[in-house]
């Protein structure tokens, strides 16, 4: 009876210690998980984005969208925005769409971002460009400059510049410089 006894004992001290060790093992894996997420959440903000050129240049006043008094923006991310974007580009004289570096886009991976400045009351061109795309903590902002380059036109076009960059589930904002 008495080694029936030990070995009990011997028994319940094995399944203790593997208990405790299944324990601290699940311990030390929750705290890593822990850690993991915390890392995401620390992300050092801000983030400059690299973006590819689609389009930039100007359209004409013929353009549905050469007619704003204010700059356009426009932040695509599906299919169906994009193509009524392109069919609306093509309305003026010019099918724009035919010089775009591309226009067939993966939007579970991309997004499009646009900037159509108003047509220059002036000979003057201006052309438009998006400088950054950096994301903070809350919010992707756009930097655009439309800065007067001097040089003359005889019709009043209205600057463009289309970019793709990396898809990112933030408020946009534009910020003209």
């Amino acid at each position: 009876m008495q080694k029936a006894y030990k070995k009990i004992n011997l028994n319940l001290y094995t399944m203790k210690t593997k208990t405790l060790q299944i324990l601290l093992l699940s311990l030390l894996f929750l705290i890593s998980c822990k850690k993991d997420e915390e890392s995401k959440r620390t992300q050092s903000y801000p983030i400059n984005h690299q973006f590819a050129e689609i389009f930039k240049g100007n359209f004409d006043e013929n353009n549905d969208y050469g007619h704003s008094s204010t700059l356009q923006t426009f932040t695509i991310t599906n299919n169906t925005d994009w193509g009524s974007f392109l069919n609306h580009c093509n309305t003026g004289i010019f099918q724009y769409t035919d010089y775009f570096s591309e226009t067939n886009i993966d939007f579970s991976q991309f997004m499009i971002i646009a900037v159509i400045d108003h047509p220059s009351a002036t000979t003057v061109t201006r052309p438009i460009t998006i400088q950054e795309i950096i994301e903070n903590t809350n919010e992707l902002l756009v930097k655009v400059d439309s800065t007067i380059s001097g040089s003359t036109t005889t019709s009043t076009p209205s600057p463009v510049h289309i970019v793709k960059t990396d898809i990112i589930n933030k408020p946009v904002s534009f910020i003209s410089q």
